[in-house]
């Protein structure tokens, strides 16, 4: 639609905050994903020393197993906890000022990550590590908001995947850096663990000049001068059409329900019961996917298909850099695609994948071939996993709800993500152990239920207020949009 005063395209400020804030925020959270693995052995070592050194205990090997699973778990828990506070800060703060927070506690966690080696302490690691988990759950809930809400309605799903792109971006990175041959080794491996500060350092550089998020400006500070402004920044000066169509639905949308919704009046809102269900279930899927087990695992499977050590380490690597690849991908399907489609295709690809991956795995001395089709099958998965499960579920929330109830939404769905994180990381080496290559098949059955629940009761949001879609979702389960 050419004619359109609201068809607003890509700003040079616009695109500078989806880069930078992916860059200095959401890039440091991948990279905290996928720098432990390469270094573990020579973090264990320091570890077991300097337990020793101060407190004169001599780790076994079960404790110090327990010890690292703490080291790395912690991470998730940090990000469950902090799922409870990212609402209140959103709201209270603003979605820049909520990421301005969340850089602080990247920064002051990289400084106890870098001098935990120098003063011997392991609970500064510990500690490292939390508030790491704490500051993700700010910028999963505060990022994708802040994106979706700056951006023009039509560009929402292209903007929506920076935070996609910044997570399998960062992976790659913390896999590159903790390499023994960069950081990942017995002299280096504390600047390994920190060396995300740099890309905190540069990606807010530029945050002086970002305007706050239009809608919670006008929604919530109920200041429409300065929501105007923000928009002017953000539309360009030759947009005053598309400001004030832009500044009139907000006001609609305000007039409507001005005031930000509990965590408790969401919940007793039968309107927001199927929302709420549909953020939940694709964020905890996202994390109950086996996404986080196939990269934790993958070098094992790689082993086990008959690559050798280092050949496996290298197919790893590989892995993460198709993941982030399908992630510039999928950057430019959310803008040309529909959400349905989407995720039906990604969770029905996705299920068959792992289901064949499990069933492959445990037959794979039988056939010959079987090693190749467990290594297609993976990539198969990472492939349609970025089709939809990858980057939908971070955005969503802000697609289906209006304001007052979307940050208490974000965060809801952020904490299922993190516990479903937590969950695999917890629950898949013992589920692996009872029943073997098997564990990947209740991987595929949680996406059989997703691909359900979209076919039956996900609305197509893709280029529509989330006030278009509300009235489809009204009967909660009753509802039906096919």
């Amino acid at each position: 639609m050419p004619d359109d005063p609201k068809r607003v395209g890509w700003t040079p400020i616009l695109l500078l905050i989806c880069v930078a804030t992916t860059i200095g925020a959401v890039i440091p959270v991948g990279y905290a994903l996928g720098v432990m693995n390469t270094p573990a052995e020579v973090i264990k070592k320091w570890v077991t020393a300097s337990v020793s050194k101060r407190y004169g205990v001599e780790l076994n090997a079960t404790n110090l197993d327990i010890l690292w699973a703490s080291i790395v778990s912690i991470f998730q828990v940090g990000g469950i906890m902090g799922s409870f506070v990212s609402g209140p800060i959103s709201n209270r703060f603003g979605r820049k000022g909520c990421l301005l927070i969340s850089s602080n506690l990247l920064l002051f966690a990289g400084l106890l990550l870098y001098v935990c080696r120098m003063v011997q302490l392991v609970e500064l690691l510990l500690l490292g590590r939390f508030l790491i988990g704490i500051s993700s759950a700010l910028i999963f809930t505060a990022q994708p908001m802040y994106l979706l809400e700056c951006a023009p309605i039509h560009l929402r799903g292209s903007a929506g995947v920076f935070t996609l792109l910044g997570i399998t971006g960062g992976i790659v990175m913390g896999q590159v850096f903790s390499l023994q041959q960069v950081f990942g080794n017995e002299d280096y491996w504390d600047l390994a663990l920190s060396f995300y500060v740099s890309c905190v350092l540069f990606g807010f550089a530029p945050s002086f000049w970002f305007p706050e998020s239009p809608s919670w400006l006008m929604k919530v500070r109920k200041n429409e001068e300065l929501a105007k402004e923000s928009l002017r920044s953000l539309r360009g000066e030759n947009a005053e059409d598309a400001i004030h169509a832009e500044i009139a639905e907000m006001k609609a949308s305000a007039a409507e329900s001005s005031e930000i919704l509990s965590f408790g009046a969401v919940l007793k809102n039968s309107e927001f019961c199927l929302p709420l269900l549909i953020v939940v279930s694709f964020m905890a899927c996202q994390g109950l996917s086996g996404i986080n087990g196939i990269f934790f695992y993958s070098v094992r499977i790689f082993t086990k298909c008959g690559f050798s050590g280092e050949n496996a380490t290298w197919l790893n690597f590989g892995a993460g850099v198709l993941n982030f690849v399908f992630g510039l991908v999928s950057f430019v399907l959310m803008e040309r695609c529909n959400r349905r489609p989407c995720m039906l295709i990604s969770y029905g690809a996705c299920a068959i994948s792992l289901i064949g991956l499990g069933i492959a795995l445990k037959y794979i001395d039988s056939v010959s071939w079987f090693p190749i089709l467990c290594v297609g099958f993976m990539a198969s998965f990472i492939v349609f996993f970025n089709f939809g499960l990858g980057p939908i579920p971070f955005f969503i929330g802000t697609e289906l709800f209006e304001l007052p109830p979307r940050t208490v939404a974000m965060a809801t769905g952020n904490f299922s993500c993190w516990t479903g994180n937590f969950l695999i990381g917890m629950c898949f080496p013992p589920v692996e152990s009872l029943i073997g290559p098997f564990c990947f098949l209740p991987c595929g059955g949680v996406c059989i239920y997703c691909f359900l629940l979209t076919w039956r009761y996900v609305p197509e949001t893709r280029g529509f207020e989330p006030s278009d879609v509300k009235p489809l979702m009204a009967n909660g389960l009753k509802s039906k949009v096919t």
